[in-house]
């Protein structure tokens, strides 16, 4: 079953960013849920664990890497004191946290008449989604992910018509995702963000999973892009032609 309130909404809910209509819902689900109010807590407990538990240099290349991505300026840290590169980085982070959160599903809207229009400032990308029990657990870009996890992609075409979505691990190992077989790129759907029609486990290969999302205004090989994706590297060597997104699971030790 659906959840109503889903864990990103309920970190909306935390941050007081929700319409205040919403706000007074989620309040009233709140106090009449227990289940509600223990998902809460939890997601709670889990910023406090991740302050705690990664190391400053992490947290700083995963910051850096999301305001990379939104067109914020590098920011340099010579001659400046671990201490202080420590309590910068948690600033961003929290900053960051707040102020620019990651991507999230959107409520479903009508996709009638979306084929083919590209949506003022949207891009094409994709939203990972991990299932652990009855949790799921969206993954931003430089997550840690653990060998067994479970994880639901889902795209966003954005307007672009045709796509393939590829992964490459640590081996250096390419997987496709879309199309699961042919050799040319599949129409995509417009609207909403769509889930591929199956998930996937990830293996033990070690060091990371990176998955990209090419897209074009025509089809075109899915061979192209597999041979692109063996490299490994953020940016696929592809012609301008394409639009490509790409986001990064970094691999743990359970």
């Amino acid at each position: 079953m659906r959840r109503q309130h889903g864990d990103w909404k309920l970190e909306r809910f935390r941050l007081d960013e929700l319409p205040e209509e919403e706000m007074r819902s989620i309040q009233k689900a709140l106090d009449e849920d227990p289940d509600l109010r223990a998902r809460l807590k939890a997601l709670e407990g889990s910023d406090r664990e991740i302050h705690e538990s990664y190391p400053a240099d992490w947290v700083a290349r995963r910051v850096a890497r999301r305001l990379e991505r939104r067109g914020v300026p590098s920011i340099s840290w010579g001659g400046v004191g671990p201490r202080l590169v420590l309590a910068a980085v948690m600033l961003l982070a929290v900053v960051f946290s707040i102020y620019l959160p990651g991507p999230e599903v959107p409520p479903a809207w009508d996709r009638k008449g979306m084929d083919g229009i590209r949506l003022k400032g949207v891009k094409p990308d994709l939203l990972l989604y991990r299932k652990r029990a009855s949790e799921v657990e969206q993954l931003a870009d430089s997550s840690m992910a653990y060998a067994g996890d479970l994880i639901q992609v889902f795209y966003r075409a954005a307007g672009k018509p045709f796509g393939v979505i590829v992964s490459v691990d640590g081996r250096g190992t390419v997987t496709r995702h879309l199309p699961a077989s042919g050799t040319r790129a599949v129409r995509l759907m417009q609207g909403d963000p769509v889930p591929l029609d199956y998930s996937y486990e990830l293996d033990d290969a070690p060091k990371w999973e990176r998955f990209y999302f090419l897209t074009a205004d025509t089809s075109f090989d899915v061979r192209d892009v597999t041979r692109a994706a063996k490299d490994g590297l953020d940016s696929l060597r592809v012609g301008s032609e394409f639009e490509q997104f790409a986001i990064t699971l970094y691999k743990g030790g359970k």
